[in-house]
């Protein structure tokens, strides 16, 4: 049972306030009225005492709510017999619906006493289903219709005119209909806490609240017979004043029986907990905890408040969260928690290192990749150029003594060198420029010119820049122009070359050789390498091979 010494002592002082009330009661001192609002304020006192501690223990919202509600119901029955007794003698009427006004306190209180055992044992975010505010209405009509007992009398009927309507009164169908009101709710009141009792199996103490009931109905039932041990509790407390405190006694009882729950006895329970926590008063000072529990100082409990203090050992947490009155701490041990980081701390690292292994390999083999593709690159730019490769290898090994014929031989290799020098930025470029224009192949013949005047041939190159070929019809144009001027190099006297787009919009290369000499016929096989080389290019090659003396003859087309 749940019987601190604080809640011992507050009842012990009710009970001497209420018994010394009714000694005071007993003296006849000649101060009615004083005696009167005295008693009021005694009974006041005790009613909203028991509301505060109602509100400070009980940790269920609902049900706090409701018994507030019910101790103002109290303190609204103390008021209206005060009022009624002591100071409206003078008006019958109005003492008379003063009498009435009890039964708002009478009806109602049953009912939020009833609202509030519905939540014993429930959390404290329980809420109570709307099928019960369906009570409200009944309770309505029924305090309306006690208030309006004048035009009816179904309540209380009195003599004609209200003649000594105080004592000459006999009950109707309403005031008994009142009475099952009071005792089928103060029946489901009983019923809800044992139901409680039985699911939370809490049945060796149920005997408290019985006999506490039990008690209370004896007593008020010798009270109301006015039988002889109990003849004096009338002159002591008023029967309306000694439900109350019955009421009081009961829910009292429920939570000395751990029925209801309540924050009593936490000190007891922070003792004999394993829990390593505590509760501090608002200077940080700590007041309660467990009896293997740590006690911080103020200046832990105030850095760990905004947020989380790791104490010194390094595997405790000070944790601190406000409360009413003061603050809660707690210890969360991260033992295991440090244990699980440095595990993940290491796979992290083993993971960065595997991570750096597979990057270094991946850029390996992209670099590997890139070099062979540069081979393959490289291995077609010299299978294009083995030719002439091969023709310069051949003439550097056999370089003539004879001064004017080794010039003519570096001359005719020049040509060759420019050749292969534009014919490998062809197709380097062909990579990554699938298409060109006009101006690239311009470069090229360029290049070609610049190296035929190191033998004295003059040429002019005339080439539309916004001509566009895709690489392979350009390399083949190229090529197609080294093939001649190889043939006609020995004699080349003059080179015309002009690049322009046709009328039916294919490019047109029209080159023009003006020999020294008599003008030798072209082989056959020559203009077979030439078919061969334009085969599927959108190009025409025009050739005009002529002697510097005579007119021009059209070789190929």
């Amino acid at each position: 049972m749940d019987l601190s010494k604080k809640g011992l002592r507050t009842g012990l002082l009710c009970l001497a306030l209420v018994v010394g009330l009714g000694l005071f009661n007993e003296i006849k001192l000649g101060l009615h009225y004083p005696g009167l609002l005295f008693n009021c304020l005694v009974l006041c006192a005790v009613y909203v005492a028991w509301g505060f501690s109602v509100y400070r223990r009980f940790p269920q919202k609902q049900m706090r709510f409701y018994l507030s509600l019910l101790v103002m119901m109290f303190v609204l029955l103390n008021l209206l017999r005060t009022a009624k007794y002591g100071f409206v003698g003078w008006n019958g009427s109005f003492q008379r619906f003063l009498w009435y006004g009890y039964y708002l306190p009478i009806v109602f209180g049953p009912l939020l006493m009833f609202r509030a055992a519905l939540n014993i044992g429930k959390p404290n975010d329980y809420c109570v289903s709307r099928f019960w505010n369906g009570l409200y209405v009944p309770a309505a009509l029924l305090v309306c219709g006690i208030l309006t007992n004048d035009l009816h009398q179904a309540a209380f009927r009195f003599a004609p005119g209200f003649a000594d309507w105080q004592s000459n009164y006999t009950r109707g169908p309403l005031y008994f209909t009142v009475v099952a009101w009071i005792a089928l709710l103060t029946l489901g009141v009983l019923i809800s806490a044992l139901r409680s009792t039985v699911s939370r199996r809490l049945l060796k103490t149920v005997w408290l609240p019985l006999a506490v009931l039990a008690l209370c109905v004896l007593f008020g039932l010798g009270y109301v017979a006015d039988l002889g041990p109990f003849a004096r509790l009338g002159h002591v407390i008023q029967f309306p004043e000694y439900i109350c405190l019955c009421t009081i006694a009961f829910w009292e009882s429920l939570v000395a029986a751990r029925i209801v729950t309540s924050n009593n006895g936490y000190p007891d329970v922070f003792a004999a907990s394993m829990l390593r926590a505590g509760l501090a008063d608002p200077q940080y000072r700590v007041q309660q905890t467990a009896a293997d529990g740590f006690c911080p100082t103020p200046e832990q409990l105030r850095a760990a408040e905004n947020g989380e203090l790791l104490l010194p050992d390094g595997n405790t947490l000070l944790k601190v969260r406000p409360v009413r009155g003061g603050r809660f701490y707690w210890l969360e041990d991260i033992t295991e928690l440090r244990r699980l980081n440095e595990s993940l701390g290491a796979a992290a690292e083993e993971l960065a290192e595997e991570h750096e292994i597979l990057r270094a390999k991946t850029e390996l083999d992209e670099s590997r990749r890139a070099t062979a593709m540069q081979l393959q690159l490289y291995d077609r730019v010299t299978e294009s150029l083995r030719p002439q490769l091969k023709t310069l290898n051949a003439w550097l090994e056999a370089l003539p003594e004879d001064e004017a014929a080794f010039c003519t031989v570096l001359r005719r290799s020049s040509v060759l060198l420019a050749y292969c020098k534009r014919r490998s930025n062809l197709l380097l470029q062909a990579e990554e420029h699938p298409e060109l224009t006009g101006e690239a192949l311009r470069q090229c013949f360029d290049e070609s010119a610049r190296a035929l005047s190191l033998s004295g041939v003059a040429s002019e190159i005339e080439v539309e820049p916004l001509l566009r070929f895709s690489a392979r019809d350009a390399a083949a144009l190229y090529e197609a122009f080294e093939t001649v001027l190889e043939q006609v190099l020995p004699a080349l006297g003059r080179l015309d070359l002009t690049l322009t787009a046709g009328p039916d919009g294919v490019a047109v290369l029209r080159l023009t050789a003006a020999l020294k000499e008599e003008a030798p016929a072209l082989s056959q096989r020559l203009q077979q390498t030439l078919n061969g080389l334009l085969q599927g290019v959108a190009a025409r090659f025009v050739l005009n091979v002529k002697n510097q003396r005579e007119g021009v003859q059209p070789v190929c087309d």
